[in-house]
């Protein structure tokens, strides 16, 4: 039976969310002096994703708030760019001594292309064999080079480093012609590790400068493109003292795929052309779109015209999407939303008041919905849909919009046997067996920094390195917490700066945890939030320790006590990632950030009260104070703030299941 307990009255909760409702529009407004953008190579990549997308980067100057949007979304790109910026220029010592192309865009874009090119063109000339950022501009389209090598310097290289130079054994190599490199941080280049296919945007984004440096080559009778790698990190190599940067990064021979795709790129190139010919002269003159999976491509963050496009499809978003709109429905992948929305089914509240008798067979072919039974075509839709978008229409959508719903469920039986078992999923069961949540119980949360290119020994590119921990305890239910928290001061702090943090973190686990003087310190149970997160970085340690120089008794202890924690440790997320406990304020989310103020109304204002407020954020900061800059003073301000906001994660878990345990005790009441 389910337990409902009230937590906000109807009326106050309809005015709240009427009050933040809030339409992005965009309106036709050339800025003085207002001009085309050149179609560049990441135009060219935007465009094949979405045509507004690349259009609207084309004619920023003359729609308001869209130069905005991009500025505003580089910013939120920016720790990831910098990234990018450093692996560029760590590939160029692959092929040292070349010449480098500054290219510095100001008011007038195209007198700066003009002016690199014709450095980039000069240079050529004279014999240089290594050319960094070259600049190509030809039929109407322009792009940069990473490193643009010499096909015999290439070669040379190449063969010294043990590398795979097949593809010119059967040809001498000639000073005419050239290598394209393009460098990425990321591990992602193809679709996956078997066929060896480029994603599509990776795909367009190496074909149009083959294109371009090829087509401009032959022009000037500077030679031809002879080949096209991707350049990017190499995912199974470990950082050691004798650091190889032939071996850190992989070279992917790409040019036949690139030479295949090159009908379809020009083809695309073309479309993209007829498109922008005419300057916007009206809003009207925009692309169609409906937003969809398109609006999270390539890079798996929401496009800078996401707040542009909601206000044209009437959709409110306030950095996510609010109200009684398909696009809220918070764990659909958003291809699925942009199916739903195109077959007219716009609305959370529709997949209450309609049937699929309501909807195209055609359309309905492409959702994610099955009926197995004729008379299953007359039942509303959320019936026939997947359980985990379920909740939040049956919950937030009939009770925000349609006054039909409870306010809060508790599954008594669920949440009981979350406390006996530990875990609500059958998987967790089985391999790691019940965990009889009890007294003492230690709240964990990590902070971790990511490295493209790893600032610890023993570490891979882009591999997760705690920095900070958070260890928060309570012996007895209501009893005052206790901290263990490391770095738990600010001299701390320093001490970890200059060195691997992993062993101090691992003994601070240990020590903390297993303290013999706790009463049943051993049968502890370890909670945290989204444990699959602290469960990988732990085996991480523990693997890392055995593989290290750390093989002391103490650190084979040390392994033996991280073990045991995994074996006693709790996800206090599941009751509302499985729909134990839902309530109308949620909206299918089950963050830490989101559970914890439904539950403890209060606490929005002590998480606006933190410096820092997110993990990529602390990650940051961290880097900043790990590289010295700033004044003592600065330092010392953002070494506090991410102590206090590492404590903040771990309180919040052990108030959580305190809430929770509140609701398990009441269900008899």
């Amino acid at each position: 039976m389910k337990k409902q307990v009230a937590i906000f009255s109807n009326h106050k909760l309809k005015r709240k969310f009427i009050n933040r409702i809030s339409k992005n529009k965009i309106s036709y407004k050339p800025k003085k002096g207002a001009q085309q953008r050149l179609p560049s190579k990441s135009t060219f990549v935007d465009f094949n994703v979405c045509d507004r997308r690349g259009y609207l980067y084309v004619y920023q100057d003359y729609f308001t708030g869209v130069t905005e949007s991009i500025q505003k979304q580089n910013l939120l790109n920016k720790p990831i760019f910098d990234e990018g910026h450093y692996i560029g220029e760590l590939a160029q010592s692959l092929f040292p001594n070349g010449v480098e192309i500054d290219y510095t865009p100001g008011d007038n874009i195209e007198s700066e292309v003009k002016r690199t090119e014709l450095l980039t063109r000069k240079i050529m000339k004279k014999g240089a064999d290594v050319i960094y950022e070259a600049t190509f501009f030809d039929s109407g389209g322009l792009c940069h080079v990473d490193i643009l090598v010499r096909e015999s310097r290439f070669v040379e290289e190449l063969k010294s480093h043990g590398g795979n130079i097949d593809r010119f054994k059967t040809i001498s190599a000639r000073s005419d012609r050239w290598v394209i490199l393009e460098v990425k941080s990321g591990m992602h280049i193809f679709k996956d590790g078997v066929s060896k296919q480029l994603r599509d945007e990776k795909r367009h984004d190496v074909g149009f400068q083959f294109m371009v440096v090829n087509q401009s080559l032959k022009k000037h009778k500077l030679g031809e493109v002879s080949a096209v790698y991707y350049v990017n990190p190499n995912k199974d190599w470990i950082k050691a003292k004798d650091d190889n940067i032939w071996s850190y990064f992989m070279l992917h021979d790409v040019t036949n795929e690139v030479l295949d795709s090159q009908l379809e790129i020009k083809s695309k190139f073309n479309q993209m052309k007829m498109l922008i010919t005419n300057e916007p002269a009206d809003i009207e003159d925009l692309p169609e779109a409906v937003m969809g999976g398109q609006c999270m491509k390539p890079f798996c963050s929401s496009c800078s015209f996401i707040d542009i496009c909601s206000g044209l499809q009437d959709v409110s978003y306030e950095n996510k999407f609010v109200g009684d709109t398909t696009y809220a429905i918070t764990k659909m992948p958003m291809k699925q939303k942009g199916d739903w929305v195109k077959a007219g089914i716009k609305k959370m509240t529709d997949f209450i008041n309609k049937t699929p008798a309501d909807i195209n067979i055609q359309q309905l072919s492409k959702l994610p919905i099955r009926y197995q039974q004729e008379d299953q075509i007359q039942k509303p839709l959320v019936d026939l849909m997947p359980k985990s978008y379920q909740n939040q229409i049956k919950y937030d959508a009939a009770f925000m919009f349609l006054n039909k719903a409870k306010k809060l469920d508790v599954d008594q039986r669920s949440l009981s046997l979350f406390f006996k078992e530990g875990t609500l999923s059958d998987r967790v069961l089985k391999a790691r067996g019940a965990v009889n949540i009890q007294w003492p119980l230690v709240a964990i949360d990590f902070e971790t920094v990511n490295d493209a290119y790893p600032s610890y020994e023993g570490a891979s590119a882009w591999q997760s390195i705690p920095f900070q921990v958070s260890i928060v305890r309570q012996q007895k239910p209501g009893g005052k917490y206790e901290y263990g928290s490391f770095p738990g001061n600010i001299q701390e702090f320093r001490k970890l700066l200059s060195r691997d943090p992993r062993p101090l973190i691992a003994n601070q686990l240990s020590a903390f945890i297993y303290d013999p003087n706790i009463p049943n310190y051993k049968n502890s149970t370890i909670l945290a939030w989204n444990s699959s997160f602290e469960k990988g970085r732990i085996l991480e340690m523990i693997d890392w320790f055995k593989q290290s120089q750390y093989q002391t008794r103490v650190h084979k202890k040390i392994c033996e006590d991280l073990q045991t924690v995994l074996s006693r440790l709790v996800d206090v997320r599941e009751p509302f990632s499985y729909g134990a406990i839902y309530g109308v304020g949620l909206n299918g989310r089950s963050s830490l950030k989101v559970v914890y103020p439904f539950l403890y109304p209060d606490a929005k204002d002590q998480y606006n009260d933190l410096s820092i407020q997110q993990g990529q954020q602390a990650a940051e900061q961290f880097k900043v104070v790990r590289a010295g800059r700033g004044s003592n003073q600065e330092q010392d301000k953002i070494m506090s703030d991410l102590i206090r906001y590492c404590n903040f994660d771990s309180e919040a878990t052990l108030k959580i299941i305190e809430r929770l345990d509140y609701f398990r005790r009441s269900q008899n009441k």
